[in-house]
């Protein structure tokens, strides 16, 4: 059932425990992060800061974005399943609470507006 909902993409939103910047880990058809997964993350940086270039969890991270980075992740998993687009959000959770909301609703906004 999930693979089927899922088709148009997936979007789970997550916190950082460990953090007080943000970042997104995207799947899109294309090598390189394009339009779906910038506007996710712009969409973040209009409350956070985000994180700098790094590694997180063995993870590349360039310019806030974890990009096509296949593993046993939900998201990973139901875009190897078809999903067109995958994304999941991190807010960092050392940071303040109605903020996060806040930015989890634009995320949820921009994602909805990619898709139609």
């Amino acid at each position: 059932m999930l693979k089927t909902l899922s088709t148009d993409g997936i979007l789970t939103c997550h916190e950082d425990v460990l953090q007080h910047n943000c970042y997104v880990y995207s799947f899109e058809p294309e090598q390189a992060a394009g339009a779906f997964s910038l506007g996710l993350r712009d969409s973040l940086a209009g409350f956070f800061k985000v994180a700098a270039d790094n590694s997180i969890d063995g993870c590349p991270l360039d310019k806030g974005l974890i990009h096509n980075h296949y593993d046993t992740s939900f998201e990973s998993c139901l875009v190897r399943l078809g999903a067109k687009w995958g994304a999941c959000s991190e807010t960092p959770a050392l940071e303040d609470f109605d903020q996060r909301i806040d930015a989890n609703c634009a995320v949820m906004q921009q994602f909805v507006a990619f898709s139609l």
